[in-house]
Parts: C-alpha cells; sequence; structure tokens
C-alpha cells in the first residue's frame, strides 16, 4: 500500500445559512486546523476557504464558489480532504490512520503476522485489523494500545505487537 495522496479531514453535513456556507463534521481530533486552512479539495477540486469558525463541535466553512444555499446543498455529504503532506501534525508517538495502514507486522519475538489493512474506531481504543498472507488468510484484531504495539517504524514500514494468548490465534 502507499501513502494517499490526499487525506479526508472533514465531511460537509448541511449547508449554513443563506450565504453558501456549510457545516462541516471534523475527521480530525484537531477541529482548530479549520481555523489556518487556504485550501481544501472536494471531490478533487481545490477550493479556497474565504472563512471558517468553529460552532458546537463542527466548523462553519465558506468555499469559494459557493455563495448562496442552493449552491451548499449540493456538497452535502461531500468529504474535504488536505494534500497528505500537510496534515495537522501529531504528537510523538501518535499516528493517523492512513499511515499505519499497509505497514507489516511482527511479533516481539520476530514472527511475521501479516499487514495492517485497516483501523477500526472502538470507543474504548482503536484495533488495528491486521491480515495474513497467503491464500487463505486469516485476519486479527489488535487494540492499538501501548500495552501491546510496542513500536512503529513508518520509515521502515513495520509495526512490532507483543503477542499474548489468544491475540494471534
Amino acid at each position: 500500500m502507499t501513502a494517499p495522496e490526499r487525506v479526508a479531514i472533514g465531511e460537509i453535513v448541511r449547508p449554513h445559512g443563506v450565504r453558501g456556507e456549510v457545516r462541516v463534521r471534523p475527521l480530525t481530533a484537531h477541529p482548530e486546523r479549520f481555523l489556518h486552512l487556504e485550501e481544501v479539495y472536494v471531490e478533487g477540486v481545490p477550493r479556497r476557504v474565504r472563512a471558517a469558525r468553529v460552532a458546537a463541535g463542527e466548523v462553519i466553512l465558506a468555499l469559494e464558489g459557493c455563495h448562496d444555499r442552493d449552491a451548499a446543498a449540493l456538497l452535502r455529504g461531500r468529504l474535504l480532504e488536505v494534500d497528505a503532506p500537510r496534515v495537522h501534525p501529531l504528537p510523538e508517538g501518535e499516528y493517523y490512520w492512513f499511515q499505519l495502514c499497509g505497514l507489516r507486522v511482527f511479533t516481539t519475538e520476530g514472527r511475521r503476522v501479516g499487514r495492517v489493512v485497516d483501523v477500526e474506531p472502538n470507543p474504548a481504543h482503536d484495533l488495528l485489523v491486521v491480515e495474513e498472507e497467503g491464500a487463505r488468510p486469516r485476519r486479527f484484531l489488535i487494540p492499538a494500545v501501548r500495552a501491546l504495539v510496542t513500536e512503529v517504524d513508518l520509515e521502515s514500514g513495520r509495526l512490532v505487537v507483543r503477542d499474548i494468548p489468544g491475540l494471534l490465534e
């Protein structure tokens, strides 16, 4: 798997007001990042951000080319994306899902388990979906917690997990 060219940071949920603004559900833990955006992509088309503000857990955006409620309504359900290199930097030891997908997974003993093919959100903690390689691959759900994920090396494309009884069976 290769890193994506663009990353979704929000979804337009509905128009806001009559001047073409849209309400956005952030897909990021950092909704304040919208306040500094100059440009986003909507279905691959770049749009300049004219104004942004955060309100009640959502973001209200004014986008170039969207000047009335009807135009804003046509954008409902569309994802807002940014170029992958422009994602908000995370603290040391935290990763975006797209960074983890495709990593080869090994146990602390060096046994190859498979590859991360997805990350599933979970109220307690995210789950890494790891798929074995081979004719009849199995899938494992590995909690993305420091007690189990002992190493993430993005440069070498490697993730190391502590194998506890029942985890990889």
